[in-house]
């Protein structure tokens, strides 16, 4: 049997004093005193500052090259228009290089300094601006929002890019991301249209091959979960092409096609995909 979940996203003058109807003069109660937020030590505003830029460099450089403010608003937890003055910041301090794509927006890329400024001794893959097809970026953003949703609500750890798994070409079929949790390895579909019968088949059954029920080092993958807006499309394929005795390996997890702002809470979060990252039977 499947888990599936099918679910709706989670979209946060002086007054006239009277005592008893009777309007008292002026001057019959001491004026309150105005409220005056407490100001914050200046060394506290900088490191604020400082957590924020680290953060999207470090999620930037971990293979995801760019991304959007939408996005990393997901990321830092905050509203847009101070995601936007962060990126706004850190464009004037050459640590991110922004990009306008038309009607597909403005991305935000990682460049040489601020690689350096976070990993002075790394080397890794450096944003250039006019490379960026618009085709796939909604694809691109919304792998990103499970990765940080997934790391966010279940705490994964050790995710890798699809990005980083084409360059490496270690796997048979690459995914949109892996990630380990609780001693398993766990591949990840996002998959935003209905891929042609012929080629559905040849990915379920490739992942059949790599997969491995019980946690093994040297194993491709223990677990794959497709995000998709097509759950009940895609669960029927699972029960077609997939081999008997690893379709309880396979989850499909509805996701929104559409990258919505930012809400305190996860729309990701549901105690069915919980379990099945923790199932190891």
């Amino acid at each position: 049997m499947f888990n599936t979940t099918t679910g709706s996203v989670l979209f946060s003058r002086d007054p006239i004093v009277t005592l008893g109807g009777i309007v008292l003069p002026a001057g019959t109660f001491p004026a309150p005193e105005l409220f005056k937020l407490p100001a914050r030590p200046h060394q506290e505003i900088l490191q604020l500052k400082k957590q924020k830029c680290v953060g999207i460099l470090e999620y930037l450089a971990s293979g995801e090259v760019h991304s959007s403010m939408r996005v990393l608003t997901w990321l830092l937890k905050l509203e847009e228009r101070q995601t936007q003055a962060t990126l706004s910041g850190m464009s004037a301090e050459k640590l991110v290089l922004p990009e306008d794509l038309g009607l597909a927006g403005r991305i935000y890329g990682i460049i040489q300094y601020g690689g350096d400024f976070i990993y002075p001794t790394k080397v890794f893959r450096f944003f250039s601006s006019g490379k960026t097809s618009s085709l796939n970026l909604n694809h691109h953003w919304l792998c990103q929002l499970v990765r940080i949703q997934l790391q966010h609500f279940y705490e994964i750890k050790y995710w890798i890019p699809e990005k980083v798994l084409l360059k490496e070409r270690k796997f048979p079929n690459i995914p949109d991301g892996v990630f380990d949790f609780d001693g398993l390895r766990f591949c990840i579909e996002v998959e935003l249209s209905p891929k042609l019968l012929s080629a559905q088949e040849s990915i379920l059954k490739t992942y059949c091959d790599m997969l491995c029920e019980v946690p093994d080092p040297g194993a491709w993958a223990n677990r794959v979960i497709f995000f998709t807006p097509f759950v009940d499309l895609m669960v029927e394929r699972i029960n077609e092409y997939a081999r008997d005795e690893f379709k309880h390996l396979f989850f499909v997890q509805f996701l929104d096609p559409v990258v919505l702002s930012y809400k305190r809470g996860s729309y990701l979060l549901n105690d069915d995909l919980l379990k099945f990252l923790g199932s190891k039977d």
